[in-house]
């Protein structure tokens, strides 16, 4: 009884973010669910350009309750995001972005400023 209550959790979550939409140019190079504090979110490592970041993507509803500032310092608080990294926000309807961890490759030290990723946002 409790595997398939996990398996109906697990399958729930896939469907949240089954549809998550990827700029043509962008190359997913890691992705998995994952639970940020008590909030279900997508996570992504991604390269656009020569730029690799990574990207939580939460259910808009979720962190409704969150402004901008205040979701920059959840994420900073509950993650592994560099305290000096860039982070930009994108929030649509049914999702919102937060991107962090900005470098010029795949090396974790290689930081950059969000700004270098351009019209990403």
């Amino acid at each position: 009884m409790i595997g398939l209550l996990i398996d109906w959790i697990g399958a729930k979550m896939v469907r949240k973010f089954e549809d998550i939409p990827v700029e043509s140019d962008t190359v997913i190079r890691r992705e998995k669910e994952t639970k940020v504090a008590d909030k279900d979110a997508m996570w992504n490592f991604w390269s656009w350009e020569g730029i690799f970041a990574e990207s939580l993507i939460f259910y808009s509803d979720d962190v409704a309750d969150l402004n901008d500032e205040a979701l920059e310092a959840f994420v900073k608080e509950h993650t592994d995001a560099i305290p000096e990294t860039s982070v930009t926000i994108r929030r649509r309807d049914k999702y919102t972005f937060v991107n962090y961890n900005f470098r010029l490759n795949d090396d974790p030290y290689h930081i950059v400023g969000a700004e270098r990723a351009g019209s990403y946002q």
